[in-house]
């Protein structure tokens, strides 16, 4: 961004929306030290920042109390939605936007011993912007009761927001207000009592749009004999499959299930054999089972070498048919191994490698393609047979490409292999793959992509590849690509 906002003046630019930023980096243009600093301090009107660093805290705030005011805000957003501790130095920040008129705030805190409540919010930060008109805002403090003095309850915390004239709070678990959140996609309800019938009943009519829910209760329930038919998919990893057992356990009657479950922190796989002796045999009636299980295993931890034939005997063993594998040594030292079944019915994948079986993936508009060793060009001819119905395409690869003794930014040879056709792609992410890629892509003598709208790639290899926009060969893969994100 810093490359973009200097490559020209931008003397009508006052709105400017920061998505997926890192934090280290975007807040520091907020400084008096910045080489943006009169374009932020002067000129923006608008300020959005939206956080995704699920692993980075924000630590670019330390010497935010020293900077000065920043008068010409008007509007500003700031959301994250991982937890941090730092909200002191939030509200630093924010103390430097007096003359604001529109805030939005959406706030996970933990590191304290106190819940912030309207009173806090009155004092911290509406004491503070006078010209306030519209405050939207999710604050969530997690605070552990061995440091409370006090039963909390929703009541005495609502009492706090009257006070303060804001109503619009919620907590939410088995207790929450009977009101309908229009724009809410993903949600996780959490509480130490179990979750009854009627708790879903009354979050799919107050979630209507609704996409993914994630339920932690690890309180011992009854057998679900009722239910039949049951689905659980989560497009990211997670921990708890002991616990996801558990739940299946308590459905015997179940005759039809789907899970997609991409599984991390273990030291075994989950083969055949763990699905025979941890979910089959506890279902009789089931009939109908469509799976993709994934375990993320480090490779330190594993006694042995897998192979995808041990763990496809292991599906084998246990009767079933119409399943395969993949097993795929990615980076960081971490074997994926995934076992599902035929066909393939859901439309994600991720961590393909340069080994997967000769199937047609005849759902899958969402592809994540990595492995230690180069693709080569075969591997992406056989990637468009495979996936007919591809749309957005990552790549994650820093090795050389390989094309067979071409050299990589040579063409004369190309005609002696097939192009690779891809159709229906739309979206193309390259930025955390070889420069190679990008020429493998780009170069229209290698590749055909005629729906391209968004291209992600890094800038340096963007000009390097293209010969800085010169190149004619590069030209016709990106010529209706609206959107080129760089970094």
């Amino acid at each position: 961004m810093k490359r973009f906002l200097h490559a020209t003046d931008y003397p009508n630019l006052t709105e400017l929306k920061i998505h997926h930023f890192e934090q280290k980096f975007a807040l520091g243009y907020l400084t008096n030290e910045s080489s943006l600093r009169s374009i932020f301090q002067e000129q923006i009107t608008n300020l959005t920042l939206i956080n995704d660093d699920k692993d980075e805290m924000i630590r670019s705030l330390e010497n935010y109390t020293t900077n000065d005011k920043l008068f010409n805000l008007k509007c500003f957003s700031l959301k994250s939605f991982f937890r941090f501790k730092q909200y002191d130095k939030i509200l630093s920040l924010l103390r430097r936007m007096s003359n604001l008129e529109k805030l939005t705030l959406y706030l996970p805190i933990e590191g304290r011993n106190r819940v912030i409540d309207g009173t806090y919010v009155q004092h911290d930060i509406l004491d503070h912007m006078p010209q306030l008109h519209s405050f939207t805002f999710y604050i969530c403090t997690y605070v552990e009761t061995v440091d409370l003095s006090y039963k909390l309850s929703s009541e005495d915390i609502q009492q706090t927001l009257t006070n303060i004239g804001q109503q619009h709070a919620i907590n939410l678990g088995n207790k929450f207000p009977n009101i309908v959140f229009s724009y809410v996609t993903h949600l996780l309800v959490q509480d130490t009592d179990p979750f009854e019938h009627e708790f879903f009943m009354r979050i799919a009519r107050s979630f209507p749009l609704l996409k993914h829910l994630r339920i932690i209760n690890v309180e011992p329930q009854d057998k679900l004999f009722n239910l039949k038919c049951f689905s659980l998919k989560s497009f990211f990893r997670f921990k708890q499959y002991d616990k996801i057992v558990s739940l299946l356990r308590r459905m015997p009657n179940l005759e039809k299930l789907t899970l997609y479950l991409p599984i991390e922190d273990r030291n075994t796989v989950i083969d055949g054999t763990y699905v025979q002796h941890d979910i089959l045999d506890y279902m009789p009636q089931l009939h109908s089972f469509t799976f993709y299980i994934c375990t993320y295993v480090k490779t330190v931890d594993l006694s042995y070498k897998l192979s995808s034939e041990d763990i496809q005997q292991t599906l084998t063993n246990i009767g079933q048919e119409h399943v395969t594998s993949i097993v795929n040594y990615i980076q960081g030292g971490i074997v994926a191994c995934s076992i599902f079944s035929l066909p393939f019915e859901f439309d994600y994948l991720k961590y393909l490698g340069n080994k997967f079986p000769n199937i047609v993936f005849n759902y899958v508009t969402f592809l994540l393609v990595e492995d230690t060793n180069p693709f080569k060009h075969e591997f992406f001819i056989r990637i468009g047979r495979s996936f007919p119905l591809l749309k957005y395409l990552r790549i994650f690869n820093s090795e050389s490409q390989v094309l067979d003794g071409l050299m990589t930014f040579s063409s004369d040879n190309c005609q002696l292999h097939p192009i690779i056709e891809y159709f229906h792609l739309t979206r193309l992410d390259v930025r955390y793959a070889h420069r190679d890629y990008v020429e493998q892509f780009l170069n229209e003598t290698k590749t055909f992509i005629p729906c391209l709208t968004v291209f992600e790639v890094d800038v340096d290899d963007l000009k390097a590849v293209t010969k800085r926009f010169t190149r004619e060969e590069t030209r016709r893969n990106c010529a209706k690509a609206n959107v080129i994100a760089q970094i």
